[in-house]
């Protein structure tokens, strides 16, 4: 009991410690921020504030504002700002914001550590000398993009080549900074170009660029509102000019054409934040890393690219990460389903062999029909004999010119084959309505086939975006110590990954669009902008009815099973076409029984006249006419009478055989593709949720991997559960089209084509169904 006593009195001690210590501001740290003037749009402050208050939770920390260090854009004040802050006795360190602010760092005796926001280059903006990755200047920590800046001009010379290249920069910084001049000489001469610099300022916006420039580069502009930013890249687009820009991809997202550099606002904040802790907890100016990391993917923008009419390199589309890429493709032809049904029954070249295969049923009726038609036959004829005792009884020499016509009276053969052509032409008929509503379907699935695939093709691109940025996370916990270079190489390899992903998944689009247009009948390389389409999950509409209203229990369920299998076999044009197949077999049956006791009977009408002969015969007549009656009966024909008809039945059976097949498949395909919406139509709601959460448990994860608090496995799995839920939230919404696409396939009734009238009779037809007993 004692010792309970006393491990309460020890637990008690030891919370009022923890509760003090927590209620316990800590030590108080004073930034003063030195400003070159009021940036408008610029919060790094405000940024680098939110990440110390992650970092620091023991110390308080404030950022001290004063007009004494603000220069007001004047460069000739900048060390006087900076001067003011150092020499203030609150002040425990300086953030210098701005490229003027660090430039006058480095000009002042600096008696507490300085800490820089403005990101230089080794070779452009080189306010302050690094050396292996750390400052060689006491006292100061600077921000450093370890790209150079002659491999940025030499990427925008390399896609689009230029003799002149202007730099924006802001006014202030191309009068302010001491070494800009020598620095783009010197780049001069490395890149072999003309660098002409464009300094602009708020007050004066730009009309046109400097005279003979070809490119762009973009470098900073502090004085300019966002606003203002964005209306001088409209400027640079308008004037068909390439742009490339040394801030980043913010700014390729406003319109410039390039980039390499990613959004490093964010990386920046974190690193002057781990720098100005570091500092903190006692850590020297000499042992801060200098460098920021980059990881150099070209950016394009597809939509300024179109604008300027730049066509990229397939090899820069493969290692560029393209924003608005849909605006970069070739011209689209808007596409909806509808489009589709129409276009496939005008160009279908299946649909067009099976219609003239009805077109050559219909001469085969015309050609069975011919027999039983008057047969008129003209047979002029010469004739030289010897009349061996017959003389003056027979001419020697002869032209008779001999006319026939006969006209069948009966003759069951013919007449059994016309009625059999008639109905094998019918058959065909139906056959062509098989086709046509077969190429209906495929097409309407190969159209949702495309918008699945570029949908995928987006969510894979949005998945590779997202790695990017997990990827910067990773980087930032090596910088503060959460993890170790093993994760950074982990999410490097998955980015290659998605790339892939990404890349397969164009590859997809390209085959599936092909496919559509092979389909459709048109030019296979026509691209299409198809319509995506949305399924409301709360009310299932078809026919203009609600089914989800109207089929609430099993038993209606079923009853609309039964009622649309009926109709199935109702509409099936591959049924009456077997059935019409069987009614001509069942003719040909008929004729060959009949044969055994019924002739033909034939009106033969014979007229010959003589125009010619040699000796003229006094008395003869020259001309001959007969006129008479035929029947025929064959009495023997080798049995082929007999074998006939068990041919015949044989094949009518056959035919009989293949019509109850074809109702078993088309029942088979109407049950399955039922049972198929069933299931596929509340699972699009189920995925959503399902995408939703997983989305939600990504982000949780997510920031906790941003603070040390999960490793790498737990971030990649939320990640990929994450995508794969979006991938089946994409997919869920389109199997369920193409189960609605097969479902009105078999039931033969595209609601599309269908009239009001088509569609009221439809939903007539089902509600009588409903009160029906099912069979079940």
């Amino acid at each position: 009991m004692a010792r309970l006593m006393f491990a309460c009195i020890l637990l008690s001690v030891w919370v009022s410690a923890a509760v003090a210590q927590d209620l316990d501001p800590g030590p108080v740290i004073v930034i003063g921020v030195v400003e070159e003037g009021v940036a408008p749009g610029n919060d790094v402050v405000t940024r680098i504030e939110a990440e110390l208050d992650r970092l620091l939770r023991r110390h308080t920390v404030v950022f001290k504002r004063a007009p004494a260090f603000n220069a007001d854009w004047n460069p000739g004040r900048m060390t006087e700002a900076m001067q003011a802050a150092l020499a203030d006795p609150e002040v425990d360190l300086v953030l210098a914001v701005g490229a003027l602010a660090s430039q006058a760092a480095g000009q002042v005796d600096r008696i507490k550590p300085v800490v820089t926001t403005f990101i230089q280059r080794p070779d452009l903006f080189d306010i302050h000398q690094a050396s292996d990755d750390r400052s060689v200047e006491s006292n100061l920590v600077i921000q450093s993009n370890p790209l150079r800046a002659d491999s940025e001009f030499r990427q925008l010379l390399d896609l689009s080549p230029a003799d002149t290249v202007a730099l924006v920069v802001g006014a202030e910084y191309a009068t302010g900074l001491e070494r800009l001049d020598a620095e783009l000489l010197a780049l001069e001469a490395i890149l072999g170009v003309t660098i002409v610099l464009w300094p602009v300022e708020p007050g004066t916006p730009a009309h046109t660029a400097p005279q003979g420039t070809q490119a762009v580069v973009l470098g900073p502009t502090p004085r300019l509102a966002p606003v203002q930013r964005q209306g001088l890249i409209e400027l640079l687009t308008n004037l068909t000019l390439r742009s490339y820009s040394l801030e980043g991809l913010y700014d390729v997202e406003a319109g410039v054409l390039m980039t390499r550099t990613p959004d490093q606002r964010t990386q920046l904040a974190r690193r002057v934040a781990l720098n100005i802790s570091e500092l903190i907890r006692g850590v020297g100016t000499a042992n801060l890393a200098v460098f920021l990391s980059v990881d150099p993917l070209l950016y394009l923008n597809g939509s300024t690219a179109a604008r300027i009419g730049y066509s990229p390199r397939l090899s820069t589309l493969v290692r560029a990460t393209v924003l608005n890429e849909e605006d970069l493709q070739l011209a689209e032809t808007p596409l909806d389903l509808t489009d589709v049904q129409r276009l496939v029954q005008e160009g279908n070249v299946s649909l067009a062999i099976v219609t003239q295969q009805v077109e050559t049923s219909r001469k085969f009726r015309q050609l069975a029909l011919s027999p039983l038609l008057p047969q008129i036959v003209a047979a002029p004829e010469y004739r030289a004999l010897d009349p061996q005792g017959l003389e003056g009884l027979i001419a020697d020499q002869a032209l008779n010119l001999r006319f026939s016509a006969s006209q069948m009276i009966y003759d069951d053969h013919l007449v059994s084959n016309y009625r059999s052509s008639k109905r094998l032409e019918e058959s065909s008929r139906e056959n062509l309505e098989t086709q046509r509503l077969d190429v209906i379907g495929a097409a309407g699935e190969a159209y949702l086939d495309l918008v699945l695939s570029r949908l995928l093709y987006r969510v894979n691109a949005q998945n590779l975006r997202l790695t990017m940025d997990n990827l910067e996370l990773a980087r930032h916990r090596l910088e503060v110590g959460y993890s170790g270079p093993n994760e950074v190489y982990r999410w490097e390899a998955e980015v290659a990954k998605r790339r892939g992903d990404v890349l397969r998944g164009q590859a997809v689009v390209e085959e599936q669009r092909i496919g559509l247009n092979q389909i459709l009948g048109v030019d296979q390389t026509r691209r299409w902008r198809p319509r995506e389409i949305h399924v409301d999950t709360a009310h299932f509409f078809f026919a203009g009815i609600d089914l989800n209203a109207l089929l609430t229990t099993q038993q209606q369920l079923a009853a609309f099973r039964e009622s649309m299998v009926a109709m199935a076999l109702e509409n099936a044009p591959e049924v009456r076409s077997l059935d019409r197949t069987i009614e001509a077999q069942s003719i040909q049956v008929s004729q060959r029984k009949r044969r055994w006791f019924l002739p033909s009977f034939f009106l033969n009408f014979d007229y010959q006249y003589q125009a010619y002969r040699e000796p003229e015969l006094p008395g003869v007549s020259r001309s001959r006419p007969i006129l008479s009656i035929e029947a025929v009966y064959p009495l023997f024909i080798g049995a082929e009478r007999a074998f006939a008809v068990g041919q015949t039945e044989s094949q009518l059976t056959e035919l009989t055989q293949q019509e109850l097949l074809t109702r078993q498949l088309v029942e088979r395909r109407t049950r399955r593709t039922i049972r198929r919406l069933e299931s596929s139509y509340p699972n699009i709601r189920l995925t959503q949720i399902q995408a939703d959460r997983a989305r939600r448990n990504l982000m949780v994860v997510q920031d906790k991997y941003a603070h040390g608090l999960v490793n790498v496995t737990d971030l990649l799995e939320a990640q990929n559960e994450s995508f794969t839920a979006d991938q089946g939230s994409a997919a869920a919404n389109y199997l369920f089209l193409i189960d609605l696409n097969a479902f009105e396939r078999s039931i033969a009734w595209f609601e599309n084509e269908q009239t009001p009238e088509a569609k009221a009779a439809f939903v007539d037809r089902l509600r009588i169904g409903l009160t029906l007993t099912p069979s079940q």
